[in-house]
């Protein structure tokens, strides 16, 4: 043991965590390329107006420019402020600007489809409460988590938990977390999480309860570009929604969702 300390020492580090670090670099952090990410956000803004134009009209927002300012333009400019593009760093080895980008995409994609939610529940849109923990009310708080999106209460008094979900690549699956997730809140408070998963790429939604999901009868498979993890692929019965129609109404959705499991 004191060899091994003494071979430590003669490295310069007294430390096993400081010599790890070394080793593995990973307390250098790399600078963060500001042009790549001007880059990225004027694709986001490319891709909401490439979607705007696709998309039915009664789902569209009032106005497109200013949902853009708000959602693209001003949060950059609010992460920038608070320091929070660094919380990307080091998230699964990928790049930070890759990482910022992914997560903003996402989270405009669901911003987007607000006018959509308010349709199938039937509420206004400050009735949609984000609960997610990305989100960016305090940034000291700010981090990546399970959590599901969005909360709704229906004017039946009915709660439900949205996870909103954007496929781009035609490739459409929920992670097993999200329904791990999902069970923990629906046995803990008897609240159903719904998938609402947008397919992008095909132009077409898909709607999920994932609340009483027997994983046992799920086939799993792991997936490569989600880090490894288990994920089961959304069948093609569950999209229901075309983008270019008007949105369905929460119970026909419920209906259909109750003779897929029948």
């Amino acid at each position: 043991m004191n060899d091994l300390r003494e071979y430590r020492k003669k490295l310069g580090f007294t430390n096993q965590t400081t010599l790890r670090k070394f080793f593995d670099s990973k307390d250098i952090v790399r600078e963060i390329d500001f042009n790549y990410i001007c880059s990225l956000n004027k694709r986001l803004i490319e891709i909401i107006k490439s979607v705007d134009n696709a998309v039915v009209e009664t789902i569209k927002p009032d106005d497109l420019d200013k949902f853009i300012d708000e959602n693209i333009t001003q949060v950059y400019e609010y992460m920038l402020s608070n320091g929070l593009l660094h919380k990307f760093s080091n998230n699964k080895q990928r790049q930070t600007e890759r990482s910022y980008y992914d997560w903003s995409r996402g989270r405009i994609i669901a911003n987007y489809f607000k006018k959509a939610m308010c349709l199938i529940f039937s509420v206004n849109e400050n009735d949609i409460k984000t609960i997610g923990l990305d989100n960016l009310d305090n940034p000291q708080s700010f981090t990546k988590a399970p959590t599901a999106d969005f909360e709704i209460k229906t004017s039946k008094n009915i709660t439900y938990r949205i996870e909103f979900q954007c496929g781009f690549q035609g490739i459409n699956d929920i992670k097993e977390h999200k329904v791990n997730e999902a069970q923990r809140v629906y046995n803990e408070y008897k609240i159903n999480s719904l998938i609402i998963h947008v397919d992008l790429f095909n132009g077409k939604v898909a709607f999920v309860d994932i609340s009483n999901i027997d994983g046992k009868n799920i086939n799993w498979e792991y997936r490569e570009q989600f880090e490894g993890k288990r994920v089961f692929n959304i069948g093609d019965n569950y999209f229901i929604w075309n983008l270019s129609d008007i949105p369905p109404k929460l119970n026909d959705i419920l209906n259909i969702l109750k003779n897929i499991n029948n």
